[in-house]
């Protein structure tokens, strides 16, 4: 999920030397205007528009709505760089991982297999070449898997406001979508308490 942060109004000059990783001169000596400056955040495209910020990547069981794991990085690092440590724990016999194509990759599936855990990453399209009507329907099958992770951004869009936040920098940002995370699974907590309270 892309969460939003202020957008920086930088000269072209300053903004190439944050892309490189560098923080202009000029701020070092100005520390209340370099407070406000964000130089982690980044832009991405998603369907076409255009997101500055930070993005929050998560693991969650299937059997349950609560977010086991999360990494935070800026917007446009790739999906499958990001994965939180957790994905690759396997939690018993039968273990299967689920994902997107953008996690098809020949490292992931490696550490998958190490860890004992089945992928079921959707299949990708490569250049030139269509998907045949398995692939497409085995990737039919596994949607209706992931949905139900999305249902958890769905709630932090719906409920906590979690497309946006005010905070500067990785590390603030980091801990403001923590806490996100977190009340989100207390919120699950306590839709499922009074269901167990009941069955006990």
């Amino acid at each position: 999920m892309i969460v939003e942060v202020p957008r920086q109004r930088n000269p072209k000059e300053e903004n190439k030397q944050i892309k490189n990783g560098e923080v202009p001169a000029d701020w070092r000596k100005q520390p209340r205007k370099l407070a406000q400056k964000d130089t982690d955040a980044r832009w991405t495209l998603k369907r076409g528009r255009a997101y500055y910020g930070y993005k929050n990547s998560i693991v969650g069981g299937n059997g349950d709505g609560f977010i086991h794991g999360y990494v935070v990085a800026p917007a446009n690092a790739h999906d499958s760089k990001i994965i939180p440590d957790c994905y690759f724990e396997a939690a018993g016999d039968g273990t299967a991982a689920y994902g997107d194509s953008a996690y098809t990759h020949k490292d992931i599936a490696a550490r998958l297999a190490r860890a004992g855990i089945e992928s079921r990453i959707h299949e990708q399209r490569l250049a030139g070449q269509e998907l045949s009507e398995g692939q497409k329907e085995s990737n039919r099958v596994k949607s209706k898997v992931r949905a139900r992770i999305e249902h958890r951004f769905g709630r932090m869009r719906m409920c906590l406001k979690g497309l946006q936040v005010r905070s500067i920098g990785l590390e603030r940002c980091r801990a403001t979508i923590g806490m996100l995370n977190l009340v989100h699974n207390l919120m699950e907590y306590t839709r499922l308490r009074p269901r167990h309270a009941a069955v006990a």
